[in-house]
């Protein structure tokens, strides 16, 4: 017992002269290095953003003789953080780098830095940046109880992308001029902290033209499919000017491509701020879209196929038709599925039906019969608000109108706001069409009317008025940019 007793009252000396000497250790063994870390914030456009260090992160610290050791924390994620290191050199430091790949870091006498700005760019979240992707440099300044890094310097410009659908497995985006974009540069830190914009330079034979945004596997930009969900997402490049832009490819998950020009002449990416493209880059479609149903065509098309014409009351809802709108886009032809639905309206015959028929002499036009209840859904296009909305029909016996509103009549919960084409007008002759529209904003200031449109929301137009209904052409009109209602001149300017 007393044997036993003596080796624990050893053992407790030992561990408290361990204590004791490992405290006087941290600050007096060489070996041993501290340094309180934080960097400058990214100036996102959402405002700006601070670079939260991570337990994951490396900081590449070099003593006055270019000597790199890689310190790390224990600390929580956050900006103002701890880097420690028990296997440095014991000379003054000088110089740190912060990127991903810390370990391939280097420094030079005269501070030149050479770090590494990642090509490949993997998002965990939309309206960010990838982690590891933002490269900062800093000096040391303090002492042995002191040192600090703050803050460090960040090298990198932004440009912020955007998709207004998940179906981006990568996102390329390549200096049209050539220019380095990421790679391997070296950073002359005393021009970075004197604000100089030359402050890099490409390594020899190491730089890219070009980088590319992906999805961080099961992270919140990545879809079930491995696809960017949609949103927003910022590059990180050099900072530079770019003399012809960017060429921008998104590759689709069904291996086709788009590819977009952003600025061709002189643009300029400054450090830590972001460039914003001009539109989402999968909105390739003009800023006007006019789409022109012809069912009065001297080739005998109809353009949304062959109706259905056996059904008899649709209650529910009518038929899906798929019309293609074919555009250009940078000189490039493309296309795009619009969806119609049409409905000959509840209680109608098989007999009495949309058809595609000979009336009074005149082909190729579409014929409602009754059309006190028919209706026709129009296409929502993303990005895009519904203006004008026209009809053209060659009813001559009796005066026809429709209306424009927000849901078909077989939505349960009725059909929303609505707007009326005024006035009720007759055409001169069943082979001589006539137009009434609704053109939006309808300046109505009359609760419950439609007095302007949503972008990207699908509207339906009902015919409300007259039993049979010829229609020659239906034209739909799309603008980029919100309708404005025409604001009369001011007595001043007349």
């Amino acid at each position: 017992m007393k044997t036993h007793l003596a080796t624990i009252l050893t053992g407790i000396t030992m561990i408290a002269v361990s204590c004791e000497n490992e405290d006087s250790t941290l600050w007096d063994d060489p070996n041993f290095i501290r340094i309180t870390v934080s960097t400058e914030p990214m100036n996102l456009l959402n405002g700006s953003s601070d670079v939260e260090l991570t337990e994951k992160d490396v900081i590449m610290v070099f003593d006055r003789n270019n000597t790199g050791v890689e310190l790390h924390t224990t600390d929580e994620p956050g900006t103002d953080m701890v880097y420690y290191s028990h296997e440095w050199t014991g000379n003054i430091p000088s110089y740190a780098s912060w990127q991903a790949s810390a370990g391939n870091a280097t420094c030079t006498s005269e501070g030149l830095l050479g770090v590494t700005l990642e090509t490949e760019q993997k998002v965990g979240n939309p309206e960010t940046y990838g982690p590891g992707t933002i490269v900062s440099v800093g000096k040391v300044t303090g002492n042995s109880t002191g040192y600090r890094l703050n803050p460090m310097k960040n090298i990198t410009g932004l440009i912020r992308v955007t998709m207004n659908n998940s179906t981006a497995k990568s996102i390329r985006i390549e200096a049209a001029g050539g220019e380095i974009m990421s790679g391997r540069v070296n950073v002359d830190y005393t021009k970075l902290e004197n604000g100089e914009n030359n402050f890099w330079s490409p390594a020899d034979g190491a730089g890219m033209t070009y980088v590319e945004i992906t999805p961080l596997e099961s992270s919140a930009a990545a879809t079930e499919d491995g696809c960017l969900k949609a949103g927003s997402y910022y590059a990180a490049v050099l900072p530079q000017t770019y003399s012809q832009g960017f060429l921008i490819t998104v590759t689709c998950k069904d291996g086709s491509s788009i590819v977009r020009k952003f600025h061709t002449e002189g643009l300029e990416i400054p450090r830590r701020e972001p460039a914003e493209t001009d539109d989402a880059l999968d909105d390739t479609l003009p800023d006007e879209i006019v789409i022109d149903l012809q069912f009065y065509n001297e080739n005998d098309i109809n353009p949304l196929g062959e109706f259905v014409s056996t059904a008899a009351g649709q209650t529910a809802a009518g038929e899906d038709y798929t019309y293609v709108y074919d555009y250009l886009c940078d000189g490039i032809e493309m296309s795009m599925d619009l969806s119609f639905t049409v409905s000959k309206g509840s209680g109608a015959s098989a007999s009495q039906r949309y058809q595609y028929t000979t009336v009074s002499g005149v082909s190729h036009n579409v014929y409602f019969n009754p059309a006190n209840n028919g209706w026709v859904r129009l296409p929502g296009i993303p990005g895009r608000y519904l203006k004008s909305v026209s009809m053209f029909h060659g009813n001559n016996t009796a005066a026809k109108r429709f209306r424009l509103q927000e849901e078909p009549p077989t939505n349960a919960d009725g059909v929303g706001r609505y707007f009326s084409s005024t006035p009720l007008v007759s055409a001169p002759s069943a082979t001589e069409p006539i137009e009434t529209s609704v053109t939006v904003p309808t300046g109505t200031t009359t609760a419950g009317q439609l007095s302007n449109t949503e972008a990207g929301r699908s509207y339906t137009m009902q015919f409300t008025t007259g039993a049979s209904l010829r229609i020659f052409r239906i034209r739909l009109v799309y603008t980029k940019d919100e309708p404005v209602a025409d604001t009369p001149p001011d007595i001043a300017d007349l």
